[in-house]
């Protein structure tokens, strides 16, 4: 694992314990200060990562999302992941070694779900609960305690719904390179037409390709990654109308059409329940 080491790292007074079959989770909780990145590396354990405060983005070969205070990502033990501070961020990493967890989740930890990286929804309730395995972890108190909590805490994250906004990522290397460029410039005035012509790709080879690889077309995939970038500048106190400017729309209104396409709700609404 390689951190950008001109930008701060802060570990804040919890553990830097690997899980072990005594502890099976730990929390670590650390300050990032913007544009700190920490280039690909993976874990032999599994994470789930909480922005407790600010925005990361955490990239892997088939996924991009945006961890934000109601979005977390769960990360399978041994998968490779880039990770960026979009902004002053304080980041909750809770380490897990499902195997050597006595207890029975809903389903096997070795099934699909557990395996592939997930962005899910952060509620309330587990923000809470990892809370209060913080306040434990750091007294080192009632081990019993801490495990039905754990145990707990694993049924959450198994039963948490997907966010919309993980944006997929093709194998395809030059199809996944025209959505690389889009998600470092993403525009809602950009078309196939004029995006296409440095790859060598012609608009129906794209999108048999998008339809191939992520059941979804051009159109689609372009949508909710203006979503996700929507969501990531709203986490950065951008207004509604800045938002619109950054993504390129002719007004907030046609931004707003698009949040409500998606999600069922205003802009408004959407962003008041992302706070």
């Amino acid at each position: 694992m390689k951190i950008n080491q001109k930008k701060e790292v802060l570990p804040l007074a919890l553990t830097t314990n690997q899980p072990s079959r005594q502890q099976p989770i730990t929390l670590v909780l650390r300050k990032h200060a913007k544009h700190t990145t920490v280039k690909n590396h993976q874990h032999p354990y599994a994470q789930l990562i909480v922005c407790t405060r600010g925005v990361v983005q955490i990239r892997t070969t088939s996924l991009v999302c945006n961890a934000t205070s109601q979005t977390m990502v769960w990360m399978p033990p041994r998968h490779p992941h880039h990770t960026e501070i979009q902004q002053d961020s304080q980041l909750l990493a809770v380490q897990i070694q499902l195997k050597d967890i006595p207890i029975q989740p809903l389903t096997t930890p070795l099934c699909s779900s557990w395996r592939q990286p997930r962005c899910l929804y952060s509620s309330p309730f587990i923000h809470a609960l990892l809370q209060r395995l913080i306040e434990l972890q750091a007294t080192q108190n009632s081990q019993r305690y801490m495990g039905q909590l754990n145990q707990i805490l694993l049924t959450e994250i198994e039963q948490a719904p997907v966010q919309p906004l993980s944006v997929p990522l093709p194998s395809h290397p030059r199809l996944r390179a025209i959505c690389q460029h889009f998600l470092q410039h993403p525009a809602a005035d950009q078309t196939l037409t004029t995006l296409l012509p440095p790859y060598g790709l012609s608009p129906s080879t794209v999108q048999r390709l998008f339809k191939k690889e992520l059941n979804m077309s051009w159109q689609q995939w372009k949508k909710l990654a203006l979503l996700a970038q929507a969501v990531k500048l709203n986490q950065q106190n951008y207004s509604l109308g800045q938002i619109a400017d950054q993504l390129h729309y002719s007004s907030p209104s046609a931004l707003n059409h698009l949040i409500k396409s998606m999600t069922g709700r205003s802009a408004k609404q959407f962003f008041l329940a992302g706070t």
